[in-house]
């Protein structure tokens, strides 16, 4: 009986390296194909990588929200106090009557408020740290002790948003600055106490504990270090009970 097998094998190698062929891309045809996939990877990468980091610092935000509102259910269970260091319920807010020669505001019209005092703010805080988990704290000089990146300072984001503005002057700075002083960039660097958080997260205190104000940066140094982005401004208030709450605070730098 004659053997078929070679000629079996042989049509199906032929019929194989036909079918081969005809799908084949060519080398033009791969090219053009990997460009394309390269332009909307490069229109789209972007967008989506902001989008992620976007969520990734909301996500960090509320965790960092809850942590400061369960610390402060933690010092009411440890001292059954709600320490005299909050913003009330403000009725009208004061405003700069008279300013000095350099832009400061040395005569302020009255606020008031419902409630709060800033009386016990120094106890406050030392609660606070006691609570929370601290694992570098700076008095001073935050930066130089490495307790914070550079930060820009209320003074500098109003330089930088004014840059077109030829005649801006220093007065003008320390003028629009006048309502938050410790939040220019010099006492931020050099006198604001500051904490890092044993998660990565930075507390930079408005002035010596003397307010109920403070920035959180939710990242700590991976950055990008930007108000409103990841560094907030959060403050102590209490409602009409003098419960005391986180809230964040427009600080109108953003």
């Amino acid at each position: 009986m004659r053997n078929f097998s070679p000629l079996i094998n042989n049509n199906s190698s032929s019929f194989k390296l036909k079918l081969a062929k005809s799908v084949a891309f060519t080398l033009s045809e791969v090219l053009i194909t990997l460009g394309v996939i390269g332009v909307v990877a490069a229109m789209t990468l972007p967008t989506l990588m902001t989008k992620i980091q976007d969520r990734v610092l909301k996500q960090q935000y509320r965790k960092v929200f809850s942590t400061f509102n369960q610390a402060l259910k933690q010092i009411y269970y440890n001292t059954d106090t709600e320490f005299l260091c909050s913003y009330g319920t403000v009725t009208s807010g004061g405003s700069c009557e008279e300013y000095s020669d350099s832009g400061e505001c040395i005569k302020w019209s009255k606020s008031t408020s419902n409630g709060g005092g800033w009386s016990q703010c120094p106890q406050f805080y030392n609660e606070l740290r006691n609570v929370l988990k601290v694992s570098h704290s700076c008095e001073d000089n935050a930066y130089k002790k490495h307790c914070i990146p550079k930060y820009k300072g209320v003074d500098t984001i109003y330089k930088d948003k004014n840059k077109d503005n030829k005649n801006l002057t220093d007065k003008d700075v320390i003028k629009a600055t006048t309502g938050a002083p410790n939040f220019r960039e010099e006492k931020i660097i050099n006198q604001n106490p500051a904490w890092v958080l044993q998660d990565g997260t930075i507390m930079s205190f408005y002035g010596k504990y003397i307010a109920p104000l403070f920035i959180v940066d939710i990242n700590g140094n991976k950055g990008p270090n930007r108000w409103g982005y990841d560094m907030f401004v959060l403050g102590v208030h209490s409602d009409s009970n003098g419960k005391i709450f986180f809230k964040s605070v427009d600080a109108n730098v953003y």
